[in-house]
């Protein structure tokens, strides 16, 4: 990753929006952990499990 245009990206409103959806997203599925697992979109596995 070249550091100069990441640093440009970073600092600007580029990608805003888009992470603003992305978040809401989240938010709605209740997605609060990483990594979170979707199983046949009917059960959520989230954050790290004992195997």
């Amino acid at each position: 990753m070249d550091k100069e245009k990441t640093k440009k990206f970073l600092e600007s409103k580029e990608g805003g929006q888009e992470t603003a959806d992305e978040e809401m997203n989240f938010i709605e599925k209740s997605i609060g952990a990483v990594p979170t697992y979707f199983i046949n979109n009917k059960y959520i596995i989230q954050g790290g499990q004992e195997p």
